[in-house]
Formats: C-alpha cells, sequence, structure tokens
C-alpha cells in the first residue's frame, strides 16, 4: 500500500475533519504538551495516583472553546477534543513512567505482574493496560474542565 492509496481511503483532507485549522492543532498540541507537565509536576507534590486530574482539568478548563466543526453535533462539539487532549497526554506520561521503572528493575515486576492478570509474560502488556487506565480517567478529567469552562462561559455572557 502506497501512499497515494491511503490518501484516497482516508480523502482529500483527511485532518481537516478532526482539526478544522492549523490554528487549532497548535492548540491542541499546546495543550497536551501542558498536559504532560503540569501532570508530571503534579505527581511530585499530590502523591495519590488521581493527582494528574488536578492540572488536567484546570487546563481544559482555560483552554475551553467550541471547535468549527459542522458534522458533530452540538452537543459533542467541545467535548472530544477535551477528552482527546487529557486521553493523549496522561496515556503518554503513564507510559513514559511504565517504561521507566520497568527498564529501571530490568522487567522483573511487570513480567510477574502480567503472569499472575494474563498468564502470559509481557511486559509490554502491562505498559499498555496502565496507559490505557490513566488514560481513560486522564480523558475524563479533561472533558470535565471543558465542560466546566464552557458551563462558567455560557453563564458570564448570559449577564
Amino acid at each position: 500500500m502506497c501512499g497515494s492509496d491511503l490518501l484516497f481511503i482516508l480523502g482529500d483532507n483527511f485532518p481537516l475533519f478532526i482539526f478544522p485549522n492549523f490554528n487549532y492543532l497548535m492548540k491542541f498540541s499546546i495543550k497536551i504538551v501542558l498536559i504532560i507537565v503540569a501532570a508530571y509536576l503534579s505527581e511530585m507534590f499530590i502523591p495519590m495516583w488521581w493527582g494528574f486530574c488536578i492540572p488536567t482539568a484546570i487546563i481544559c478548563f482555560l483552554f475551553s472553546e467550541k471547535p468549527k466543526r459542522k458534522f458533530v453535533s452540538e452537543k459533542n462539539k467541545a467535548f472530544d477534543h477535551h477528552f482527546l487532549s487529557g486521553f493523549i497526554g496522561i496515556a503518554l506520561l503513564w507510559l513514559a513512567f511504565a517504561f521507566w521503572k520497568d527498564y529501571s528493575n530490568q522487567s522483573i515486576l511487570s513480567n510477574r505482574i502480567s503472569k499472575m492478570l494474563f498468564s502470559v509474560q509481557s511486559p509490554q502488556l502491562i505498559m499498555a493496560v496502565s496507559a490505557l487506565i490513566g488514560g481513560l480517567v486522564g480523558g475524563m478529567a479533561g472533558m470535565s474542565g471543558g465542560f466546566l469552562g464552557l458551563a462558567v462561559k455560557s453563564m458570564s455572557k448570559k449577564r
């Protein structure tokens, strides 16, 4: 399969249906980087596993705006990007943490846990599962911040 076949399958303007313009893509990328940095710093001060939810929600609250997409219902316009940014940012962070912990102990712990849970000795499976769990919680935190940001902005417009 060459590039032209893939372009035919995906369409001529494939990234445009997700990101309507370059400016929005840059805001999305900046939001992901801010989430990764803020969540990493919050893990130092909030030693709970859910400590990354607070900065994720705050960043999505500050960046809350409705994207200019026409094919999605009004209800879902803003929150898919907040969920995606929280999911991608936290999943990458937890994947990096899992890889670092796995590398530091020569995969001994992850091999034992994967053997116990999945009956397969695969440290990559444990890394993927932990990234998925962290990503889902981060996505929900981002979506909560986006909901709150739009609610506050709509209340301030009514006054």
